[in-house]
């Protein structure tokens, strides 16, 4: 009967080599006592245990290390660059900071510590003393840092006190890795990968022509492996690129945020108190972020809370500065936190039930009549303007404007010899010829009769049988004549507070057209 092997496809190494005990135990036909003399040397030791591959446990599968070499590792690759479609990358412009800098943070978990951790800081032995955030702390950054991190991982690291080489001189060179065997190369390996899941979500975040305008400056941020030819990018200093193009600071900078907070105003937010608040704690988490954590966060949210149109939920916002101020009540000890979950929740249970967009009816006639009062007294002082204008000749000048040394009758901007008789023409200032007409005569009795441009034949209050003067008292149609008819009508009017309603009150133009419906009514 022949004898064979017996294998093992598990893991555990075999307990004993029956295969190779067969074999020796087999008799020699030439010596039959050799194999049993041959015993012991037959019988070889147990092989090696063969160790399974070390599992790295992680809740979340884009956390931790992974080689795009492998199937699995290309699959996290691909879902970890997923970046915006086609159609909506972005311009590498200014105008585009606020939504490529919402990218970014919103890729912040998968970007690595290439993004979140940059050495701005080091110890006189290269030790790294201080890092910063790029995303929230990209005003500390500079290009040095950047590029002196990403020497250190894809070439070697550069002694501190030294310059970066100059990529234009001396274009930036990739070492060569093994990650199998050295450590240190597999510490850089998984950085270099990082930092081209970084790249990648460069180029999926721009349209094609901000992308070429990012490639124009390349060289800083491209290293060649001289063995191989390849081209490796390095994401950090690329963001850094984008942000120093599309100037974040007014997204990030530290000042620029503080100033928001203080100036946040419910308008802005077009009254939605749940992004207005929002908006505040992306701007407070970035403070914090660089330690300075504004003392008086609270006041700052209940001051940009009370800035809202709806009277209702600004009594409700009262009542709790009250209580803070005070330092009784159930509020007293509100927490910004808190704050933040009630403000939202009074918010959302007011919009649900449509009282938020309500407006006090008494808000709505005051603001009302204190337009339309504005209205008639412009329009009363462009009239009287306007009237003397035309009548006098005066330009319409004021008290304060009038001449030196010319006499003026009292309350108006008539010069005292244009009411003295003195002949049926004179000459007044500038040389113009001035005719006596009677039919000019002030109500009051100032005078009776002035000189005036045209004749009295011609004048139009003889022919009107109006004797009253003109030099401030005309009626208003007369000054709507000469104004070009600029009186607004009752039309323009409600237009006009239409307008107001709904862009200070925030009222809707149905409940503004119902307002005036219910008040025509009256």
């Amino acid at each position: 009967m022949a004898t064979r092997n017996l294998r093992s496809n598990s893991a555990v190494p075999e307990i004993w080599p029956f295969g190779v005990l067969m074999e020796a135990l087999a008799p020699d036909e030439n010596d039959p006592t050799l194999a049993v003399n041959a015993l012991p040397a037959a019988i070889l030791p147990p092989a090696p245990p063969i160790m399974a591959a070390p599992v790295e446990w992680k809740t979340d599968p884009f956390q931790g290390k992974f080689n795009p070499g492998t199937k699995s590792g290309q699959a996290i690759f691909l879902e970890k660059t997923k970046g915006l479609a086609e159609k909506d990358r972005l311009e590498l412009s200014k105008s585009n900071s606020a939504e490529i800098h919402k990218f970014f943070r919103s890729k912040e978990g998968q970007m690595g510590e290439i993004i979140t951790k940059v050495p701005i800081e080091y110890a006189n032995d290269g030790t790294v003393t201080k890092t910063a955030n790029m995303l929230s702390q990209y005003h500390l950054i500079t290009l040095d840092d950047v590029q002196r991190f990403a020497h250190s991982r894809f070439n070697n690291p550069i002694a501190i006190g030294n310059p970066i080489p100059d990529p234009a001189i001396n274009p930036f060179e990739a070492r060569d890795l093994d990650p199998a065997t050295v450590n240190d190369d597999k510490r850089d390996f998984y950085l270099q990968v990082d930092s081209a899941v970084v790249a990648k979500l460069c180029e999926n975040c721009l349209s094609t022509s901000g992308y070429n305008d990012l490639m124009l400056n390349k060289e800083k941020f491209s290293f060649t492996d001289q063995t191989t030819g390849q081209v490796k990018y390095d994401g950090t200093t690329m963001v850094f690129l984008i942000y120093q193009t599309i100037d974040p600071n007014t997204t990030v900078g530290l000042d620029n945020i503080l100033k928001k907070m203080e100036k946040a105003k419910l308008g802005d937010f077009k009254n939605n108190v749940t992004d207005m608040l929002k908006a505040m704690k992306t701007w407070c988490l970035a403070l914090k972020e660089n330690n300075s954590y504004p003392e008086n966060y609270r006041r700052l949210l209940l001051d940009a809370l009370l800035t809202g149109p709806n009277a209702t939920y600004n009594s409700w916002v009262q009542r709790i500065v009250d209580d803070v101020e005070s330092g009784i009540g159930a509020n007293a000890q509100i927490t910004a936190d808190a704050l933040i979950v009630a403000a939202s929740s009074k918010y959302n249970n007011m919009d649900d039930k449509e009282l938020w967009a309500a407006v006090d009816p008494r808000d709505a006639t005051l603001l009302a009549l204190t337009t339309e009062l504005k209205e008639i007294k412009a329009q009363q002082k462009q009239s009287i303007a306007l009237a003397t204008a035309a009548t006098t000749g005066t330009g319409g000048k004021s008290d304060a404007g009038k001449d030196a040394g010319k006499e003026y009758f009292p309350g108006t901007q008539v010069e005292t010899w244009r009411g003295k008789y003195d002949g049926p023409s004179k000459k007044g200032s500038g040389g113009r010829v001035l005719h006596w007409c009677k039919h000019h005569k002030h109500p009051d009795g100032l005078w009776d009769g002035l000189y005036v441009q045209h004749l009295e034949k011609d004048c139009k209050k003889a022919k009107a049988g109006n004797q009253n003067d003109g030099a401030g008292t005309q009626p208003a149609p007369a000054a709507n004549v000469a104004a070009g008819n600029t009186t607004k009508t009752p039309l323009q009017l409600q237009q006009s507070l239409k307008n107001v309603l709904c862009t200070t009150l925030c009222m809707s133009e149905e409940d503004v057209d119902k307002l005036f419906e219910k008040a025509s009514e009256n």
